[in-house]
């Protein structure tokens, strides 16, 4: 399970939410697609548990990225 904080189609900005989010762990770009075609995916995890995945959640929302949400893989 990760922590998604956001999706972006510029790479840019998916860099500047990584930096800022960096201190709560592992943060990664994952290449992703959409309906508009590509995506950066910002994510932060692996984590083990469902409740370590809502901790996390909890902290990237109070980061600044309300729209944030568990994603598996």
């Amino acid at each position: 399970m990760f922590v998604q904080a956001g999706a972006f189609a510029v790479p840019g900005n998916a860099q500047r939410v990584r930096a800022r989010i960096a201190a709560l762990g592992s943060v990664q770009i994952v290449p992703g697609s959409g309906s508009h075609g590509g995506l950066y995916l910002v994510r932060v995890g692996p984590v083990a548990s469902d409740a370590a995945a809502a901790r996390l959640l909890m902290r990237v929302v109070d980061s600044g990225y309300p729209q944030a949400r568990v994603v598996s893989e």
